[in-house]
């Protein structure tokens, strides 16, 4: 019974699949779970670049013949923004110097 047994092969071929599916399995979960790791580590380089881009700004205070404007400043620091507005003491405008 045991030499027919051992001599059978009719279902030789099922299990060669088998091995092959699981070890294709076995790839495909960890092929995965370093491919999320690997977008995770992306992202996260990302946001720390965009947090890093500095979005301070300022306008000087600027006067003519017609009119004056007062400049304005906006730091931008890591987890901080401070508003700066410039004013400027009240001059006189010279008109004979005005086209």
């Amino acid at each position: 019974m045991f030499a027919k047994l051992w001599n059978d092969e009719s279902g030789v071929i099922a299990v060669e699949y088998l091995f092959l599916v699981t070890i294709v399995g076995l790839g495909l979960v960890v092929g995965f779970a370093n491919l999320e790791l690997a977008i995770n580590v992306e992202y996260s380089e990302l946001a720390n670049a965009i947090l890093g881009l500095s979005q301070a700004y300022s306008i000087n205070t600027q006067s003519s013949c017609k009119a004056s404007k007062q400049g304005s400043a906006v730091t931008d620091t890591a987890g901080t923004v401070s508003f700066t507005q410039v004013t400027v003491a009240a001059t006189s405008v010279n008109v004979v110097a005005c086209p």
